[in-house]
């Protein structure tokens, strides 16, 4: 029985949260020469996803995952983060703050 190393799940440089602006997500995995393949709609990547390749933008809710691949090694363990994008409104008639999800359309 061969065992394989696995590479080490990849890491977003934002936490998962609830936030007030857009964010601009890297992703980062520790294992040399892997590659980072990762989905925005919340279905488990694999090497049909995304090739990452910079900078994520997160406008809207999202659920962001992430898989590190190389080749000889075991697929490393799935990362989610989840971000939850909020918009301050004022009520014109009671004059409070009211607070909005951006959920916003997947096309």
């Amino acid at each position: 029985m061969i065992i394989m190393a696995q590479v080490e799940t990849p890491i977003a440089s934002i936490p998962s949260g609830k936030y007030y602006e857009s964010q601009g997500v890297l992703l980062s995995c520790a294992t040399e020469g892997a590659v980072i393949y990762y989905t925005i709609i919340g279905t488990t990547p694999d090497e049909g996803g995304i090739l990452y390749d910079g900078e994520i933008y997160v406008p809207r809710t999202m659920t962001l995952k992430a898989i590190g691949i190389k080749a000889g090694y075991e697929d490393s363990e799935i990362m989610t983060e989840e971000y939850s994008l909020w918009v301050k409104t004022n009520n014109i008639i009671s004059g409070s703050i009211i607070q909005q999800e951006i959920k916003g359309v997947i096309e």
